[in-house]
């Protein structure tokens, strides 16, 4: 069994708790939440008039919601089981993307990101928990490399069938965004269905969830080391979150359908690297794996100040898509590494609740810096937007040399 047979590099059919098929949709379902959270609803909400302040606010709070309560659910998975919480996950998912599918300001997006953060906050302890339940130390980087893969090439095959679509498509542009949310919903809410019939293994059955299991990991020098890193990379990340959307609508300005090409590059080059992801990281360690999937975001907010057109938007995203492709598998991987499978929903949930709190600081203070510089101190929106981008961009730089703090796990 999978538990138990820690030396190969590949999983069988027959290890997994269940169906291939079964992890597939759910990874297909969460990579489409994701794009639709992260790439349209800040585009969407600028569309309607957000100012910088706002989406920098909304996303500070869908990331706090994302995080706040993520201990409590993964705990609660790792007592009982993984099935019923992505159940709930998913469901509320599908019925926060229908709403705004139907939203008409700014104040209503603000609002429904943060239902989208609650949603996440339970799907992403209940999700690693169940890949633990089923992979090892040595099956783990290819098993969630070839679900990303599977996942990006369902979001590739609907981002081009979309561009070459959105040319016979004679409503707004504004309104193809309702399309796309009502698309996520469906999706949502295939995956709770499926999410229902998950086999369990439930590993803690005794004993009540107490607020001091958050500081449970800390005990951990690995686990401290790591959170000291991360966090201090995720606040000068998260700054730039609020800016990138803003960029895109005001100085590249492209379509609804080109987003969706621009999409589909990031997800192709993602998917191929997750897919050798895996064997990387066996390779090398997860430590490097790391280093050299992170070290491309530093350079990223400099790049995008170069971006003129959707055409330089679309390789932005394909160079996005290669750093990602390694960086996230191999930080999931070292996460769950440390925790091992009794330990990965408090693990995941601490280290969460803490990334929650940093990133709505950073969020934040990137939203407002770019409000103040516009309307204080009357810079042009570009002018204002390049200069945070080299500012941010030079700090990543440098904050990228701690990941050499990290030891191998």
């Amino acid at each position: 069994m999978a538990e138990v047979d820690d030396e190969r590099e590949k999983i069988e059919e027959e290890d997994l708790l269940n169906p291939m098929w079964k992890y597939a949709e759910v990874s297909v379902a969460q990579g489409i939440a994701f794009q639709i959270s992260f790439q349209y609803t800040a585009l969407y909400a600028r569309g309607l008039g957000a100012s910088a302040g706002q989406i920098g606010f909304m996303i500070a709070n869908q990331n706090l919601a994302n995080t706040l309560l993520q201990p409590i659910w993964g705990e609660l998975s790792d007592r009982k089981g993984r099935n019923y919480l992505l159940f709930t996950g998913f469901y509320l998912l599908a019925f926060t993307l229908a709403l705004l599918s139907m939203a008409t300001t700014p104040v209503h997006v603000m609002l429904l990101t943060i239902l989208f953060g609650i949603s996440f906050s339970i799907i992403i302890p209940s999700w690693f928990g169940a890949v633990s339940d089923t992979t090892t130390r040595a099956t783990r980087g290819s098993f969630i490399g070839n679900l990303t893969f599977i996942g990006n090439i369902f979001i590739v095959v609907i981002s081009i069938s979309f561009f070459f679509a959105r040319d016979y498509i004679t409503i707004a542009d504004m309104d193809t965004y309702s399309y796309i949310f009502i698309f996520g919903a469906i999706n949502a809410l295939i995956a709770s269905i499926v999410a229902l019939t998950f086999r369990n293994r439930a590993i803690k059955e005794n004993g009540k969830f107490s607020y001091k299991d958050y500081f449970k990991p800390f005990e951990d020098p690995n686990f401290k080391r790591f959170a000291i890193v991360f966090l201090t990379w995720s606040f000068v990340m998260s700054s730039l979150w609020g800016l990138f959307p803003i960029y895109i609508k005001d100085v590249i300005d492209p379509t609804t359908g080109q987003i969706a090409l621009a999409s589909a590059g990031g997800a192709i080059s993602q998917g191929l690297v997750a897919r050798k992801s895996g064997s990387i990281i066996r390779r090398i360690g997860t430590r490097k794996a790391l280093i050299i999937g992170f070290l491309p975001f530093a350079f990223l907010p400099i790049a995008y100040t170069f971006a003129s057109s959707w055409r330089h938007l679309v390789m932005l995203q394909m160079y996005w898509g290669v750093a990602a492709g390694i960086a996230f598998i191999a930080q999931q991987n070292y996460l769950m590494d440390m925790a091992g499978k009794e330990n990965t929903g408090i693990y995941t949930g601490s280290f969460q609740i803490m990334w929650g709190f940093v990133t709505f600081f950073g969020s934040l203070i990137g939203g407002l810096s770019l409000d103040i510089m516009i309307n204080v101190y009357d810079i042009e929106v570009k002018h204002a937007l390049v200069t945070l981008l080299w500012i941010i961009g030079i700090a990543r730089i440098t904050v990228i040399g701690l990941f050499l703090k990290l030891h191998e796990v």
